[in-house]
Order: structure tokens, then C-alpha cells, then sequence
């Protein structure tokens, strides 16, 4: 009897490890020219076209790669036989993606993300593959492309002028003293053709604003005539009172970061800490929150009948997180100024650079979608200035009606509507002869099992978007190899910012400021796997409810002898299921050999979920030692999951964590 539990209980947590052997998941770093080490989960399949997800403002690669069964465009990607990486910008990332934070702390521009992080992403993807990536960027992951693709360095330039009271002997004079210098953003002509013609394969802006700006402004004349209309996602009258509130810029910039992860770990755990009415508290931001993401009051970050609380809850505890102040600060100016500018718009003696001025400057294949409903990125707008201005001869406009911002990536109908839409036209241009063997899945796929301790989700809605699509009549659907690409422009390193005087005017860089040589590595981490998904690209989308996910880790896939060796699980629950007694298996396969946790013995033994409610937490599955001297050379398998009572079904999709010694 034993033995037939074993072998069912072996097949039952087997049944979503098989579905994803056609690729694995790694961490792969990439090192900016400014020395930032940047972490990307990738989906790899050698010889897949390569394609970077990029998320947006306050989010990580989750943005893209939501663990809800079915909203990861990083899946859907991979399971096609794209070579898939799911970056993260700067200070952000979920460990162990996470990237790590530059030398000047949280204070960095949307200017460095495109001048020092999108080349850095792209020569590691290019340099690793030998292939030409195709760059999808969401909200600001388009904004930093968008600064890419012009070719924007930092340049050594005159920002001001130093004027000074002068004795002469007998009288003063107020006379020029030295031309002040400091690092601003310009263009390179060489670097934009390059970027355009050699670096990237193709690029897909998702509600990626081309300027803050909005087909409506509400004045004290129209505001009643816009404000409870269809007109409402025209505008975005909240935004530009908030922008213009007195002293708002020097609140921002006083602050390091933009705590807002912190803000919502204390709001919905944290919280329950307080005496007497912590649990009360909790349950009624619960409930405001319940009813408020997938309502009106939500429209500025998605549509709410494209979200339900479920998915709401999902990306509040798994994708947002802090921002740099300057980052915050940089959009404020933008919204001021209902454009797109470098951060630097204040100098005397210079114009900042405008980037929604130069859209021009962009020549590749070129993808522009937007939302009906999207009040961040307004559609008019990106049609007419970045689609527009586009010296692209391959472009096309796509208008997803009934989608607001975040929800193009993780909405209801994200999977059935924007997924495929992507996925066609990246295929149609793959540098490499299209693969029809490696674009379509190799594996057979067993229905994820689903959950029985689940609860109705308060809102399940099917909006059904329509795309309305505007294409260039001089569309060209050839496809062309990829060329040999030699990495021959680094980034300029930019210093501390504090003004040089200089006392000639020359914009040579002072001394000891030459270009560095950004280092870059390949770091092999996890061979985790996730529930892919079969997406019908037809039918219209369904929610389907992914109450829990698990996730082993360990220091690493490869053991020395002497090195520091634990294993830990952590357990993500976002709608807060009862865990209370319910099965947690993990199990060890060891040359053929199964050992069942806690006791791993290869008797049947399993954990008990003493956890009731809780919304993320880890388990120390293994407490950390030193790998003893004389162990032979092996390698094993770490599995996990959490089950029904019963032990008929899993709850969860399947963790796993093959390591070698």
C-alpha cells in the first residue's frame, strides 16, 4: 500500500515538472557601464528568438511574470520557444532576480535607466545568444527604450556661467569668471544607428507614455462637462492637480526612495502587529482594498471591469514595489511640463533635452499599444507624437478598446488579447527564418489540477476588448538575418553630480573620466519551473484561480565542499486561503532514490501548514551547514507542493531545484 501512495504521490507532484522540459529557468546578471549588477529571470531556449520583458514605474519583472495561473506573457513566450528575459531595472526585483542598488543609493533618473540600463540588458542578451533581442517595455520600461533608441549618452556640457563683482583698483566690474560644466543628456548620431540598425530586433512600446500629456485638459469652463463622462479616461485632471501642488517637488526630492513597498507591507501585515486592533484594521483594509481595486477608484493604474480582486491582490503583494525619488520626481516635471525631459531642466545656459522631441530618431521595427482606457498613457498622444514621428518604414499602431495600464499586462483579457497580438508580430519579424518547429510547444500538457479550498472571486468579469489596428501602408514583413554585432559604444560613466568650474569653455571631460569597460557575467541560479499555459488566442479569457505558489531556494545549483548549503521554501498565498492542516510535500530524488521531508526518511512524511491566513511567508526546509569533505559527485532534485487534505490533488504549481556537488 505504501508503495502505490509513493508512486502516486511521485506522479501527482511530477505532472507540471514534465509540462516545462523544453526550457529551464535561470538568473542571468548584466553589468551597466556605471557598474550596477542587473538581475533577469530567463526563460532559456538555445536558439529561441531572444525577447526582454521590461516592467514599468514602482513594479518588477512580475509586471510580465505574475505567478496567477495564465497572466505571465514570460510563459506564454517561452512556451512558444522564445529565449525569454524578464528584466529588472535598477533596485528592483524580487530575490533571486533582484538588481542591485547603484553607488549613489536610491537616486536615480529615467535618464539612467535608458543611457546605462537598456544597453546593458541588450549587450548581455546579445552577447549570450548571438542574437538580436526584441525589446518589450511596459509604462516606463518603453520610456527608457524610447531613450535608448535615440542614441542618448551623458555629455560634458556647459550648464551655466560663473559672473562675479571684479576690483579693477579704482572700480568694480561685473565680469564672466568661468563657464560652469556638468553631465547632461545629448544624442549620438552613431550610437542611435547602431541601437536602431545592429541591437535590437524589433520593439513593442505597451502603454508606454510618448510625453504626459492628454487629448483634454479640464479647466474651470469644461470641468463639469468632462468629469462624469466618456470623456474621463481623455484626461487625467487627478494627476496634473497633484503635479502642481506647491512644494511637491521638494517633498520628493527630500526623500532617498518612494517607500511604497514598505507602505503596503505595513498596510496589509504589519499592521496586524498592533495591539487589540490589528486584526481589525487589517480586515477592514482588506475589505477597502477588495472593493476599491476593481472599482473607479482604481482607473488611474487599470481598467477595473479588465481586473478582479483576485488579480488585483496578486499584483499588490508580488509586483509593486519602491522607487527612486528622482524617478517620481522626473515624471512630476513631465507632467508639469506635458512632455518628456531629462531631469536636468533648469540650467541657465542650456535647453534640457527634450526626448519627445526626437521620436524621430527611432528607425526599427516599431509596435505602439495602447489602451482606450488607459489614463497614464493616453493613445492619442502615443499615436500622434512617438507612432507618429517614428522614421520607421515597419510600424503599426494597435488600440486595445476596454484596457487600461497595468491590465495590458495582467488583466482579464490580457492572455487572450495582448499576448497573442505580441507574439504574431514579433513572430512575423524574427531576424532567424521563422521556426515553426520551435514556435510551437513540444510538450504534451496535463490540465493543472485545481484547488478545492479556493472562494468565488467577488468580481469575475469577461469584458471583451476589441483591437482596433492602424498600420503604415509601407509596412514591410521581410524578414532579414540577424548581422554580427560588435559592442562598440560605452556608455560615458556618469560622475557625482557636482558642477566643475572650468575656466575655458570646452567640453572635454576632465580627467580621470574616461569610459569604463562595463564587466558582464552570467550567473546560473535556479532551474524553477512554472505552470505554463495553453492560451487559446479565439476564445475569450477566463479567469482561472491560482490561490497559492511555492518556491524553493537554495544558495546554489553547484556544491563544494566547505560551502554554506540550506534550503528554504517560500510560500506566496494572496488570497489568504486557510492553510490550516493542509499537506505541504517536499521531496528529494536523489539518483532515483525519494526522501520525504522533514524526517527524509523514504517513509511517507510530509509538513503540516500551521499558517492560517497569511499572505507570503518562508519555511526553513534545510537549516544551514557546511558541506562535509569526501562526498562523492552527485546530483539531485528538490520538489515541492502543497496538496488537498485528501492528497488527491495539488493546490499549487509544482516548485522545483535540481543542484549538483
Amino acid at each position: 500500500m505504501r508503495s502505490v501512495f509513493m508512486a502516486s504521490l511521485i506522479v501527482l507532484l511530477s505532472v507540471t515538472v514534465t509540462v516545462v522540459s523544453a526550457y529551464e529557468i535561470v538568473r542571468e546578471t548584466a553589468v551597466t557601464a556605471d557598474g550596477v549588477a542587473l538581475g533577469l529571470k530567463r526563460y532559456r531556449n538555445p536558439g529561441g528568438p531572444p525577447v526582454v520583458l521590461m516592467h514599468g514605474i514602482v513594479q518588477n519583472n512580475h509586471c510580465w511574470d505574475l505567478p496567477y495561473d495564465g497572466h505571465s506573457l514570460a510563459v506564454y513566450l517561452a512556451d512558444r520557444g522564445y529565449d525569454v528575459w524578464v528584466a529588472n531595472f535598477r533596485g528592483h526585483g524580487p530575490e533571486p532576480y533582484h538588481s542591485e542598488l547603484p553607488a549613489v543609493g536610491w537616486r536615480w533618473t529615467i535618464d539612467d535607466l535608458g543611457i546605462y540600463d537598456v544597453p546593458a540588458i541588450v549587450d548581455q542578451v546579445i552577447q549570450t545568444t548571438g542574437q538580436r533581442p526584441f525589446w518589450i517595455g511596459h509604462s516606463m520600461g518603453g520610456m527608457a527604450a524610447y531613450i535608448y533608441l535615440q542614441g542618448a549618452e551623458y555629455q560634458w556640457v556647459k550648464v551655466d556661467e560663473l559672473w562675479a563683482w571684479v576690483w579693477h583698483g579704482w572700480y568694480w566690474w561685473w565680469e564672466w569668471i568661468a563657464d560652469i560644466y556638468d553631465w547632461r543628456v545629448g544624442v549620438n548620431d552613431s550610437l542611435m544607428r547602431e541601437r536602431n540598425d545592429d541591437k535590437l530586433a524589433g520593439f513593442v512600446a505597451v502603454g508606454a507614455p510618448a510625453e504626459m500629456d492628454w487629448e483634454i485638459h479640464l479647466t474651470l469652463w469644461n470641468f463639469w462637462e468632462y468629469l462624469n463622462s466618456e470623456d474621463y479616461y481623455r484626461h487625467n485632471f487627478e494627476l496634473e492637480m497633484l503635479a502642481g501642488v506647491p512644494g511637491i517637488e521638494a517633498l520628493i526630492d527630500a526623500l532617498d526612495e518612494v517607500p511604497l513597498a514598505a507602505i503596503l507591507d505595513f498596510l496589509t501585515d504589519d499592521i496586524r502587529d498592533i495591539p487589540l486592533i490589528g486584526d481589525l484594521l487589517a480586515a477592514l483594509l482588506e475589505w477597502i482594498a477588495g472593493n476599491v481595486g476593481d472599482s473607479f477608484a482604481a482607473a488611474q493604474v487599470w481598467y477595473p471591469e479588465n481586473m478582479t480582486e483576485d488579480l488585483a491582490f496578486a499584483v499588490l503583494d508580488t509586483a509593486v514595489e519602491s522607487e527612486s525619488s528622482q524617478v517620481v520626481l522626473q515624471f512630476v516635471r513631465d507632467v508639469q511640463h506635458l512632455s518628456s525631459l531629462e531631469l536636468h531642466d533648469d540650467d541657465p545656459e542650456r535647453e534640457p533635452h527634450e526626448y519627445s522631441g526626437h521620436y524621430q530618431r527611432m528607425s526599427l521595427p516599431f509596435l505602439a499599444v495602447a489602451g482606450s482606457r488607459d489614463k497614464l498613457a493616453n493613445y492619442t498622444v502615443i499615436r500622434d507624437t512617438a507612432y507618429a514621428m517614428a522614421a520607421s518604414t515597419d510600424k503599426t499602431f494597435e488600440l486595445l478598446e476596454n484596457f487600461g495600464h497595468v491590465d495590458m499586462c495582467v488583466g482579464i483579457n490580457a492572455p487572450s488579447h495582448v499576448y497573442p497580438l505580441i507574439e504574431l508580430w514579433i513572430r512575423d519579424r524574427c531576424p532567424s527564418p521563422t521556426p515553426s518547429a520551435t514556435l510551437t510547444p513540444t510538450v504534451t500538457r496535463t490540465p493543472t489540477l485545481a484547488a478545492t479550498v479556493t472562494r468565488t472571486p467577488t468580481a469575475t468579469r469577461t469584458a471583451t476588448p476589441q483591437m482596433t489596428a492602424t498600420r503604415t501602408a509601407t509596412q514591410s514583413a521581410t524578414a532579414t538575418a540577424a548581422p554580427t554585432v560588435t559592442d562598440t559604444a560605452t556608455p560615458t560613466q556618469q560622475p557625482a553630480a557636482t558642477a566643475t568650474l572650468t575656466p575655458s569653455p570646452t567640453n572635454a571631460p576632465p580627467p580621470g573620466t574616461s569610459p569604463p569597460s562595463p564587466t558582464r557575467t552570467a550567473t546560473l541560479t535556479p532551474r524553477a519551473t512554472s505552470t505554463p499555459i495553453n492560451p487559446d488566442a479565439t476564445a475569450a479569457a477566463t479567469v482561472t484561480p491560482a490561490p497559492l505558489a511555492v518556491e524553493l531556494r537554495m544558495p546554489a545549483t553547484f556544491i563544494a565542499p566547505g560551502d554554506t548549503v540550506w534550503m528554504a521554501l517560500d510560500v506566496v498565498n494572496p488570497r489568504r486561503i486557510n492553510l490550516t492542516g493542509l499537506p505541504l510535500f517536499v521531496l528529494l530524488d536523489i539518483h532515483g532514490e525519494v526522501f520525504f521531508g522533514p524526517s527524509w526518511g523514504q517513509g511517507i512524511d510530509m509538513y503540516s501548514l500551521p499558517v492560517d491566513g497569511a499572505r507570503q511567508f518562508t519555511i526553513d526546509i534545510i537549516p544551514a551547514f557546511a558541506w562535509p569533505e569526501g562526498i562523492s559527485s552527485g546530483s539531485a532534485t528538490a520538489l515541492a507542493a502543497i496538496t488537498d487534505p485528501g492528497i488527491t490533488e495539488l493546490l499549487c504549481p509544482v516548485s522545483t531545484w535540481e543542484f549538483d556537488w
